[in-house]
């Protein structure tokens, strides 16, 4: 499946009585575009954990790494859980394992998933800003300043359930994405690594490309555009201050709705194909 060009390998894990517990090295061997199936990232969708959750869905990158948050990857279970009969409900909540978020169905085919609220303070990113020249005094709207790689580089940093770091640029095509993200990523002061978007604003939206961890540059990134979209706002990057903003990703577009500090990420899910696989 893929949402916005970023693409999911998906397992129905309610089939097996026990948890499936997957080692890095069959997943990375899995997702080889030229030896495997290919993919971002792999959801495998579990029976719930806890009371008020419909599902429980883990995700892992494309290097074997489990991660705690994925907006498309959000998306592509409800299309999933609704393909293979699991649920009749148009909204469900599923549990990752940072956040639980409510995920609804619209008319269009197009899915809408609650990712709640940025989380700036460092410790919850997580982030170590000591050595870093700061810019700016609330939490929020801090920049912050590093050379790295040959770049001067000034990013926000923050958490949808999992860390990102934001730049804004003055062409996104022209810039070196995995050179600098690959370098921010493996930087001390994130401590689990990063998830590096660039992005400068085109018309009334944002034009962006993202460099994940564990994957390298994707298509699309829901929690990477919430986190974009979020930046934005909060550093004035509009004339006024938008409810609703589309990020134009590579593989697509993708909208970021806001109700004061929440924010909900709206846009398509697609079934591309299915098999089974015996391990």
């Amino acid at each position: 499946m893929h949402g916005s060009g970023n693409d999911f390998m998906l397992i129905n894990g309610t089939e097996h009585t026990t948890r499936l517990n997957l080692d890095k090295q069959l997943i990375q061997q899995w997702s080889d575009r030229h030896t495997g199936i290919g993919f971002d990232q792999l959801l495998i969708v579990d029976h719930p954990s806890v009371a008020d959750v419909d599902f429980d869905y883990r995700i892992f990158n494309a290097d074997g790494s489990e991660v705690g948050q994925c907006g498309n990857g959000a998306r592509c279970v409800a299309h999933f859980v609704h393909s293979k009969g699991l649920t009749d409900k148009e909204t469900i909540r599923v549990r990752s394992a940072t956040r639980i978020m409510k995920i609804t169905r619209q008319n269009d085919n197009h899915i809408a998933v609650d990712m709640g609220s940025a989380e700036f303070e460092p410790e919850c990113i997580p982030f170590d800003p000591s050595g870093l020249v700061v810019v700016g005094e609330q939490t929020k709207k801090k920049l912050y300043t590093m050379n790295i790689a040959g770049y001067e580089l000034r990013f926000s940093a923050l958490s949808f359930g999992n860390p990102h770091a934001v730049i804004r640029v003055n062409d996104v095509a022209a810039t070196e994405v995995a050179e600098i993200g690959a370098a921010l990523q493996a930087h001390r002061c994130f401590p689990e690594s990063v998830n590096v978007s660039f992005a400068r604003v085109c018309g009334s939206g944002l034009q962006a490309r993202v460099y994940e961890r564990g994957v390298g540059e994707t298509k699309a990134c829901g929690s990477g555009a919430c986190a974009i979209a979020v930046v934005a706002r909060l550093h004035g990057w509009f004339a006024d201050t938008p409810h609703t903003i589309l990020v134009h990703l590579v593989g697509g577009s993708l909208e970021v709705r806001f109700d004061k500090d929440k924010v909900e990420l709206v846009g398509p899910a697609e079934l591309v194909y299915e098999d089974r696989i015996e391990v």
